[in-house]
């Protein structure tokens, strides 16, 4: 095991860096923010950074998947660095809210950060020795064979999706999931293969989860799980992060043109994007930023919840009410109701235009909560949000001791990227891939066992 006090490659450039950019922010901000405002946000980040620090200190921390820092880092980039930016350019379903309603939505916010996170490191603490990391020297690797299986898996469900997106459905995504965190482990984690496997890897990964269809999450998805791993094994990638902000800024702007071209009227790639670049024509760098925050500000959403929401439109439990079936899959209920209760509200209550039934409408969390019962949903959700980080860190990002085991702790690291979408679509996805990793220790389990029967007569 190395040592706690081995530098992480890159973390003081990092930190200069970051600290120079908020100073500047908050000192020369040119988006005419209130200082309390500023301040708010500054706390919020404080707070946000925190379970890194946690992380940066534990002795075994190579050996535990920092999941409970992506938490961290999403509502630092969500609610914190986007609280910088007043939205003078009207973009989506946006609402007006006093100084005030955002005052309180930052103070939510930074309350449920405090209340997850002491959950979180209460029940890490009371259960300490149920959790403590055994020092190995290193996860097993099993065979090259299973390697050169997954490569041929991941080759055959990349093809099909090539051939045809919508063959096997959720059947087929799922499968591509497991299977791609099944390789990104052999390759990013045990360094096996080339950097050309990386690639192709890495391009057969977006392919499968439809990033070439003009939806960016897959990229930003695929680059926070690289950026993840390698924070694990001791390295920041500056420049690849910095890259990633940057065609983020170029991309989102362009988002409400391009996505269309390609999945409505079938224009090529190419030229949807060489008509998005057009629409950026004109527009100066605080403009691109304005746009570009205002599509990734949910601290904007809930602070119109808080200017427009009181407790008569409460709706209680109603965005939940799918969540026992969520995970049911489709096969096996055709009839299961569409999840589509973001979008429903949203027309329903003037947040979309009249009969919009198409245009996706995320509620993310913690904005959920609010919407739920308010200032109370969002104590209730934070705590059950620390238990079931708690629960994830505690069984899948905690020395995971097989390959299998470190596969899925990548998928539900990769499962929690979707924090700015429906808790229930996003509950019961997890939910899904945790029941196939129980059938799949069982069956272990039970093969294992008869092996050890059969090696003692």
């Amino acid at each position: 095991m190395e040592n706690i006090n081995k530098k992480i490659t890159s973390e003081r450039t990092t930190l200069f860096v970051a600290l120079a950019f908020l100073i500047l922010v908050t000192s020369f901000n040119p988006f005419e923010k209130t200082l309390v405002s500023r301040l708010l946000s500054l706390m919020i980040i404080a707070v946000g950074i925190l379970p890194y620090i946690v992380w940066r200190n534990d002795p075994n921390r190579q050996q535990i998947l920092p999941g409970i820092i992506w938490y961290g880092i999403f509502y630092i980039i969500c609610f914190g660095l986007t609280g910088f930016v007043e939205h003078n350019i009207r973009t989506g379903a946006y609402q007006d809210y006093s100084n005030t309603s955002e005052y309180i939505s930052k103070i939510l916010t930074i309350m449920h950060l405090c209340i997850v996170f002491s959950v979180f490191y209460t029940l890490n603490k009371l259960f300490k020795k149920k959790i403590e990391v055994e020092k190995t020297k290193s996860l097993p690797i099993e065979n090259d064979n299973q390697f050169y299986f997954i490569i041929f898996l991941c080759f055959v469900i990349t093809a099909i999706r090539i051939a045809d997106n919508e063959i096997g459905g959720v059947v087929i995504g799922m499968m591509g999931t497991l299977s791609f965190m099944y390789l990104f482990y052999y390759i990013f984690i045990e360094n096996k293969g080339n950097f050309f496997l990386a690639v192709i890897a890495c391009v057969g990964y977006l392919e499968t989860a439809g990033g070439f269809q003009g939806n960016i999450k897959p990229f930003v998805d695929l680059g926070f799980l690289i950026f993840f791993i390698n924070l694990q094994k001791g390295r920041i990638l500056i420049l690849p992060a910095l890259f990633m902000v940057l065609t983020i800024l170029i991309y989102q702007p362009m988002k409400g043109y391009v996505r269309p071209l390609m999945t409505e009227i079938g224009v090529s790639s190419a030229e949807s994007f060489s008509i998005g670049i057009e629409t950026l024509e004109g527009k100066g760098l605080i403009d691109l930023v304005d746009i570009a925050t205002s599509r990734l500000d949910h601290g904007a959403l809930l602070s119109a919840f808080v200017e427009h929401i009181d407790s008569s439109d409460y709706i209680k439990w109603k965005a939940y009410e799918n969540l026992p079936y969520a995970p049911i899959p489709r096969f096996l209920w055709p009839g299961k109701p569409e999840e589509g209760f973001g979008n429903e509200w949203a027309v329903q209550e003037g947040w979309l235009n009249r009969d919009d039934y198409i245009t996706s409408y995320n509620l993310p969390w913690l904005p959920q909560m609010y919407l739920s019962y308010g200032p109370f949903g969002v104590i209730i959700g934070s705590l059950l949000i620390g238990i079931i980080l708690y629960l994830l860190n505690r069984f899948y990002w905690t020395a995971p001791s097989r390959p299998w085991d470190h596969s899925m702790g990548l998928v539900a690291l990769l499962m929690m990227f979707s924090l700015d979408s429906d808790f229930t679509i996003t509950f019961g996805i997890l939910v899904k891939f945790i029941i196939i990793d129980i059938c799949v220790r069982l069956l272990r389990n039970t093969l294992e066992i008869q092996r050890d029967k059969s090696n003692s007569y």
